[in-house]
């Protein structure tokens, strides 16, 4: 892996040295895509790592947000989580008000009010689980049955995250915009003992952005774009060793 870490550090410092780069893409990942292309790497979402062994995350330079980890959607005692998340915790849509969404962030032991009811997020460590809890207005526990399993998100920690390339740029708007790529650090993963520790801290939370189809033949049928762990920058290295 030494090896592999020293061969994305060349290739970075090539791209580092091209200064001012249009990107490939518009949009959220636009910053992502346009490295990743630049290294030879083709789109994909596969829950492996970018490069030999390595995730990729871009993150603007000073930037004072969150870096997401992974996007895994949760388990259902019974039924579909998605759709059970939708039918008792959903919204309705603010252009389409006949559609429920689910636009959310939590953390570990916090209450949040939504619509009628009280959420939050239990780490069970006797169950080996992370929860979605609901309460309703008078703060009686309803049944959700919604969680996702210990050796699921270890599983996909392991996988995924085993070694973490973090890539700091700077971005302008011309005519169109541009990305100058100008630091990079990589991380290993320390353990999962680590990760449940920063849950139950509060300081990983977890981002519901569950969406429709605004248009064309999909209009009205559930969009999920994905069920995010993120990290505070400042926590990284209680669960990461920085390695370069």
């Amino acid at each position: 892996m030494t090896q592999n870490i020293e061969d994305l550090y060349i290739k970075f410092l090539d791209i580092k040295d091209r200064g001012w780069i249009k990107t490939f893409k518009s949009g959220f990942n636009g910053s992502g895509y346009t490295f990743e292309t630049l290294l030879g790497i083709k789109e994909n979402y596969l829950d492996l790592p970018d490069y030999e062994g390595i995730e990729i995350k871009t993150q603007k330079k000073n930037g004072t947000g969150k870096l997401s980890l992974l996007n895994i959607n949760p388990k259902a005692q019974k039924g579909d989580a998605i759709e059970i998340i939708l039918n008792k915790l959903g919204y309705p849509d603010r252009d389409y008000p006949d559609y429920k969404v689910f636009n959310v962030s939590l953390y570990a032991n916090e209450i949040k009010k939504c619509g009628n009811n009280y959420i939050s997020i239990n780490v069970n460590d006797r169950m080996k689980r992370i929860e979605l809890c609901i309460q309703d207005y008078e703060k009686n526990e309803l049944d959700l049955n919604v969680h996702w399993p210990y050796a699921l998100i270890q599983e996909r920690l392991y996988k995924k995250l085993t070694f973490l390339a973090v890539i700091k740029y700077e971005e302008k708007e011309e005519e169109a915009k541009y990305i100058r790529y100008d630091q990079i650090n990589v991380y290993k993963f320390k353990s999962f003992y680590h990760f449940i520790k920063l849950m139950k801290k509060g300081k990983i939370r977890i981002s519901f952005k569950i969406g429709l189809h605004k248009d064309g033949e999909l209009l009205g049928q559930t969009y999920n774009r994905g069920i995010s762990f993120d990290v505070f920058n400042d926590d990284l290295e209680e669960m990461f060793k920085k390695v370069l």
